[in-house]
């Protein structure tokens, strides 16, 4: 049983109002129960465009059983007007209400589903749904859902970001047609068929010039068509299509060693191909995998275009300075940067991931392309939770846009987004810490939103083990 009672240190930018992450002492194999709690102060802009504080606390229980785990989220934020009307004036901020429940992991044979949260999401081999996250704000937590079935010679995996609207969603059917093959070369082939794209608005915008520079959803400034910067232009969903195949290869002891292509398209953009070798085994109590993959990326194409970031990056604000000198807020999309892509390039991805029991978790991945500056990718989620020592810690960290590897650690604070969690053992039963979150919450004018900005949430903690 965990209890932990989180207080927010909150400023005007500050801003908390979600348990985020799983209760991560909860084993599997035992009924456990469990109580998260934040109280803290919150800034949200009105329908006139003008800010309001309110005093915000949240009720997260969790419990497990077995395969079965679940949460729920339960917020409360008023201020002298009284409840905040727009925390559940929605379908969404219902759904909410369920933190998540999950069946299983991923990767354990059978079926997967996990409902609420959508964190690190993977589909196939990760040429589109990559590491994904449904979202990237404290505020405003959406519910999707992802799932495997793994049969005799099939399986499908599956992803829907957001239950209460349409926007991301991933498709995949792979069958083993050899299976009962008596050639051992091919017994193993894989060959499958992912389908998967972006319904919301917000992934359909570009610039009516079509260059991937930023545009204006609403007026545009005097001067700025001159520079390529006009309005923007709504096209038709984002969807993309790829095949892949994976074929095992011989002579290793471990549980697998696969060599895989996966041929990809963005329809009405650009296509990609990626070639590579994924490994994994399982011991005891840790499971082990890594990938490493070798792209070849044509004009308006990008993968694991479903990322970790992508929340952000769909439609992100930026400043345009015109050639009088002036500056205006104006937007970029994900899709209207592809535009600016405009010759073929050649990139590499390595991943690895590290599990012990659910005490020890260690994955990070890097990815870039060689040939284009400020195009790398690098992420990094390091846990260490175990009863039996005297802290708990978890490090979770991305960079983007990066030149070179030094740039991790030294490149743009813009560009990086941190979360720390740290509580020592006090006494016998009592660890004390505090939890640094950075998150990205959206950028709101009359109601309607523009964009993203980066918001930092520091909460000292108390962690009760019994």
């Amino acid at each position: 049983m965990i209890a932990s009672l989180f207080v927010a240190i909150a400023g005007d930018q500050a801003a908390f109002s979600q348990v985020v992450g799983d209760p991560i002492l909860i084993q599997q194999s035992q009924f456990a129960f469990g109580m998260d709690t934040e109280v803290g102060v919150l800034r949200f802009e009105n329908g006139n465009g003008k800010g309001e504080s309110y005093l915000s606390s949240v009720l997260a229980p969790t419990a497990s059983y077995k395969n079965w785990r679940g949460g729920l989220r339960l917020r409360y934020r008023w201020n002298a007007k009284g409840l905040r009307d727009e925390d559940y004036d929605s379908s969404s901020d219902y759904l909410s209400i369920l933190r998540f429940i999950q069946y299983s992991e991923k990767y354990e044979p059978g079926a997967y589903a996990r409902l609420g949260d959508v964190d690190d999401a993977l589909i196939g081999y990760g040429q589109f749904v990559n590491r994904f996250r449904n979202t990237l704000s404290l505020n405003e937590p959406q519910t999707g859902f992802v799932g495997d079935f793994v049969g005799e010679t099939m399986k499908i995996e599956g992803m829907w970001s957001n239950l209460a609207s349409p926007e991301v969603y991933a498709l995949r059917y792979a069958i083993e047609p050899y299976r009962t093959d008596s050639s051992i070369a091919r017994k193993g082939l894989t060959i499958g068929m992912t389908l998967a794209g972006d319904f919301s608005d917000d992934a359909r915008w570009e610039n009516q010039y079509a260059n991937g520079l930023p545009f204006f959803l609403g007026e545009v400034p005097d001067g700025a068509d001159s520079l390529g910067i006009g309005s923007a232009v709504r096209h038709a969903p984002l969807t993309m299509l790829s095949f892949d195949a994976g074929l095992p290869l011989g002579g290793t002891k471990l549980d697998l060693f696969e060599a895989y292509a996966e041929l990809g398209n963005i329809f009405s953009l650009g296509s990609g191909l990626g070639l590579g070798l994924k490994a994994a085994h399982k011991f005891t109590n840790t499971r082990v995998s890594a990938r490493l993959e070798q792209r070849l990326l044509g004009p308006e194409y990008l993968p694991s275009y479903f990322n970790s970031r992508y929340d952000h990056d769909r439609l992100s604000t930026t400043t345009v300075t015109l050639s009088d000198g002036s500056e205006h807020d104006a937007v970029n999309s994900k899709r209207n940067e592809l535009k600016g892509r405009t010759r073929t390039e050649f990139g590499s991805y390595i991943g690895m991931e590290f599990r012990f029991k659910s005490k020890y978790r260690l994955n990070w991945s890097l990815e870039h392309s060689w040939s284009r500056g400020e195009s790398g990718w690098f992420e990094i989620d390091f846990l260490v939770a175990d009863p039996e020592l005297p802290f708990q810690f978890r490090w979770v960290f991305d960079r983007v846009k990066l030149n070179s590897l030094n740039d991790i650690l030294y490149g743009a604070d813009a560009n990086g987004l941190l979360r720390l969690d740290l509580a020592y053992k006090f006494k016998k039963h009592l660890l004390v810490g505090f939890r640094y979150q950075e998150s990205f919450e959206n950028v709101e004018r009359l109601g309607k939103r523009i964009g993203q900005k980066k918001r930092i949430s520091i909460q000292p903690s108390f962690i009760i083990r019994l």
